[in-house]
């Protein structure tokens, strides 16, 4: 389960598992590709993620073993870290922008009813 107690400075473990479901350890192995590895998967320039970095970790295989037999299997696991950057870019600065903007509709001087609403309507549709 994800647990976001931390954000936006959270990071999500995310385990991928890839096994048989037909076919036995007798009949079939699962492993990685010799020489695959993270560094393969995280140095590819055209896969980005705005909002998260990532790391990719191959594990080792495994067996599940039920009552109709030995099952193989491999585990992937996902690491994203949050960027801060880009939460503080596109969540906190437009929020106290617009805190500001509500703001200054108490500047105006109270005669100029208009003004205050349009300022303060403004505000509450950009949102």
């Amino acid at each position: 389960p994800m647990n976001f107690r931390k954000y936006p400075y959270d990071t999500q473990i995310c385990k991928v598992k890839y096994e048989s479901y037909g076919y036995t350890t007798q009949k079939m192995l699962l492993k990685w590709k010799k020489g695959f590895d993270q560094s393969k998967v995280t140095a590819n320039n055209s896969i980005s993620l705005a909002q998260f970095d990532y790391a990719v970790k191959f594990e080792e295989e495994y067996r599940e073993a039920i009552a109709s037999g030995e099952y193989p299997g491999v585990i992937m696991t996902i690491v994203l870290r949050r960027k801060i950057n880009y939460h503080l870019l596109q969540t906190y600065l437009p929020s106290g922008l617009f805190v500001i903007v509500a703001w200054l509709s108490l500047f105006l001087p109270p005669e100029s009813i208009p003004g205050r609403v349009a300022m303060a309507m403004t505000t509450l549709l950009t949102l």
